[in-house]
Parts: structure tokens; C-alpha cells; sequence
């Protein structure tokens, strides 16, 4: 999940179709790329994998921005990205609450 990947410091590298998209969006921590897609993921690879200081900014930006995201926060929200996928996925897609 995004959310612990931030937690620790890590940089992500996710696809429009995650529903935790937008707090990449939000904190900087990382990049998203177009959902099957596998050349984005292999230029989004290689660009961290060229540049240390790619992921060091990621991971900068991840350790700022963690503090913003409580435990509460997350578990509720990851409550409704779950009654969203399995039980209602008719509503509209959860808005991270923390954005």
C-alpha cells in the first residue's frame, strides 16, 4: 500500500487505477503512471534506477509528508476502499481524506 510505503520513506511508482493515486499526487513521494501500461513502468524503473537522486527527493517528500497520515485515517479509508471494491462498487470511488 501507498500509505505504508510513505510511512517508510519509500517512494512508490503506481498506476492510475490505484485507489491510492491521488496521495502520490499530494505528497510528491513518488510517480503515476498510466494502468497497463509496461513501458511507463519500465521508464518510471529506469529513471529511479539513473537517478539516486530521484528516489532520495521521494524519499524526502514521503518522510514529510507521513505525519499528515494517521493510523485512524488509513483504517477508515482502507474500510472503504474495501466496502468500495467488494460491496459497492456502484458509489463513486473513496476520496483519500487526507489529501
Amino acid at each position: 500500500m501507498v500509505n505504508e510505503a510513505i510511512h517508510c520513506a519509500v517512494g512508490v511508482i503506481a498506476t492510475t487505477e490505484s485507489v491510492s493515486s491521488e496521495l502520490i499526487q499530494a505528497s510528491g513521494a513518488g510517480i503515476v503512471i498510466p494502468a497497463g501500461n509496461a513501458v511507463a513502468l519500465q521508464v518510471a524503473m529506469q529513471s529511479v534506477i539513473d537517478n539516486p537522486a530521484l528516489s532520495e527527493s521521494w524519499r524526502h517528500k514521503a518522510i514529510q509528508y507521513s505525519s499528515r497520515i494517521s493510523s485512524a485515517s488509513v483504517g477508515n479509508y482502507f474500510i472503504d476502499i474495501l466496502e468500495y471494491i467488494f460491496l459497492e462498487a456502484n458509489k463513486p470511488r473513496p476520496v483519500c481524506p487526507w489529501l
